[in-house]
């Protein structure tokens, strides 16, 4: 079966890991695939697709924005400009490789792609990674779009109830969570103490952490207020910020932190790569979103590396946790119950440490990559089936 992959991003970011990890683990025996790659991207997934020996193509893959910013305008301007040379890329690849099915990471793309996914009568497999707002401007575009789709797999039963208020029917649906390696996330005592050793801390120093775009939709200032009230019971307590973040909302954070009294206590750590080394070197994970997230990949590598989780109740977050059993779910912007929840992990560390295993058994059960890929597996094979 020959796939083409077309996926939007000039980044590794979670949709890219996402993906990544599903074709990875297809059987190259049964599956040929190819990835369609956009020419705007900063060499890292390039890198990432060639160590994986993934084979790819270039294109002018763009992003549409319906947000009045001149970067974002200027962004779409160039993409629509572009679309002959996109249009032609594909066609191209199609009669070259005689694809079986389209695979299609996230709305944007199917805009872009739309004429040609129409024509070509390939079987489209649109895998939405996003969480959109429940809008009229939304529910037009995807019963528009839908035209072109014969299947989503969504991340989360979040996504596909969004979905669904936006007018898809529920046969097209297919939940399939983003996929962990659990294998790799197995106790290891010899593993690296990436923090404490960087700043010098003490082996006994508890460590809370956040992980993930440092903004505000992600939640960080929440994390910050629920820092000033941990550490005014708990003085070892060492919250880290873990990602990237603009320069302007880095500065701000620093001066809020600053004028707290906590710069000692909140970290800003900067970007690292998501190994299982970072999730063993932490004590908690907060996901502290305001955002409604799709799923959490973050949330579900903590869990892999038996660390116990914090998260709001935006989105899919809550259905990667059993509350109260692998970690606690509180509501977005309650700063006080945050601070209360990570207090408990603190300071009972017999409860850390039993949540912490019932959430490792957890992804192993649900999202332990080597399942989920077969459930993918099973998907695209018979949708293809069903098109011959």
């Amino acid at each position: 079966m020959k796939i083409l992959v077309v996926i939007p991003t000039g980044q590794v970011f979670g949709l890219a890991h996402a993906t990544l990890r599903f074709f990875k683990h297809l059987n190259p025996e049964r599956f040929s695939v190819r990835f369609l790659v956009t020419h705007w991207n900063d060499g890292n997934f390039i890198e990432r697709l060639n160590s994986l020996g993934i084979r790819f193509d270039l294109s002018y893959l763009g992003f549409l924005s319906k947000q009045p910013t001149w970067s974002n305008i200027r962004m779409t301007a160039e993409c629509l400009l572009r679309l002959p040379w996109l249009f032609w890329d594909l066609q191209r690849l199609r009669r070259q490789h005689r694809f079986d099915l389209f695979y299609v990471s996230g709305y944007h793309l199917l805009i872009q792609m739309f004429p040609i996914l129409l024509w070509s009568r390939i079987p489209v497999v649109c895998h939405v990674h996003e969480y959109y707002p429940d809008t009229c401007f939304y529910r037009v575009l995807f019963r528009l779009l839908d035209r072109a789709v014969t299947r989503y797999v969504v991340v989360s039963d979040a996504v596909r109830s969004r979905l669904q208020a936006l007018g898809i029917a529920s046969a097209k649906i297919e939940k399939i969570y983003n996929g962990v390696e659990a294998a790799a996330f197995e106790l290891n005592t010899s593993a690296k103490d990436i923090f404490r050793k960087r700043y010098g801390w003490a082996e006994s120093t508890p460590l809370v952490a956040f992980v993930g775009r440092v903004d505000e939709p992600k939640g960080i200032h929440d994390f910050v207020e629920a820092a000033r009230i941990v550490c005014a019971q708990r003085s070892d307590v060492r919250m880290l910020l873990i990602g990237r973040a603009e320069e302007s909302f880095r500065e701000e954070i620093d001066r809020r932190v600053r004028e707290y009294g906590l710069d000692k206590v909140v970290v800003i750590c900067g970007p690292e790569r998501n190994s299982p080394d970072l999730f063993r070197s932490i004590d908690i994970l907060v996901a502290p979103s305001r955002c409604e997230e799709s799923f959490g990949l973050v949330v579900a590598e903590a869990m892999a590396a038996a660390k116990p989780v914090v998260v709001t109740r935006a989105g899919g977050l809550p259905e990667l946790i059993q509350d109260g059993e692998t970690g606690f779910v509180v509501e977005k912007y309650d700063v006080p119950k945050m601070a209360e929840a990570i207090l408990a992990l603190v300071d009972d560390r017999a409860m850390a440490v039993e949540m912490g295993r019932k959430g490792r058994a957890r992804v192993e059960k649900l999202f332990d990559i080597a399942k989920q890929t077969q459930v993918l597996a099973g998907c695209l094979a018979d949708m293809v089936a069903m098109n011959r």
